[in-house]
């Protein structure tokens, strides 16, 4: 049996990655915060991860944990992220600092992963073009929209230099 770890797995989109994955057979371990609701996370097959994205040393623990266990993750789907915040500023802590923190507790925890999806937004690369209704290319320039297609856009940067084998998704 194949696992994925889901962070954001209580949040709309996570949860239904959560059901998805399961439904495919697949064992899910979500990732999820001291705080978040467990509300749509009740299917007992799911395994639950307290993750805490803001420290690398946390998350480096967490992962040799699961390698100490004998549990290989074969696929991570990051999911986590704001849309919403106070400050423009805590859209690039948490959306490409809190990624660029998985990334190096992947890496310094000796996790093997077969693939890290994620889950971006159209917002980082632009919507379509307002003059042609053209709509948006990978070979276009990014025009990303606001701080959050900007914080965005830096994570998949920080994803595509990783080293680890990756799919980056930008729902509309």
């Amino acid at each position: 049996m194949k696992h994925v770890l889901i962070t954001g797995s209580s949040g709309f989109i996570g949860s239904f990655l959560v059901e998805e994955g399961i439904r495919r057979g697949y064992q899910v371990f979500a990732g999820i915060r001291e705080s978040s609701s467990r509300r749509w996370l009740n299917d007992p097959s799911i395994r639950l991860v307290r993750l805490d994205l803001s420290s690398i040393a946390d998350l480096t623990a967490v992962f040799k944990d699961l390698c100490h266990k004998g549990i290989q993750i074969d696929y991570l789907i990051h999911n986590a992220g704001v849309t919403r915040v106070r400050r423009k500023e805590d859209f690039h802590r948490v959306n490409a600092g809190y990624t660029l923190n998985l990334l190096q507790a992947i890496t310094a925890s000796g996790l093997d992963l077969n693939k890290i999806l994620y889950m971006s937004s159209l917002a980082a690369y632009g919507g379509a073009n307002q003059e042609t209704g053209e709509p948006v290319k990978l070979s276009d320039r990014p025009s990303p929209v606001g701080e959050y297609g900007r914080s965005k856009l830096e994570a998949e940067r920080y994803i595509r230099e990783s080293g680890i084998p990756w799919l980056i998704l930008r729902p509309t």
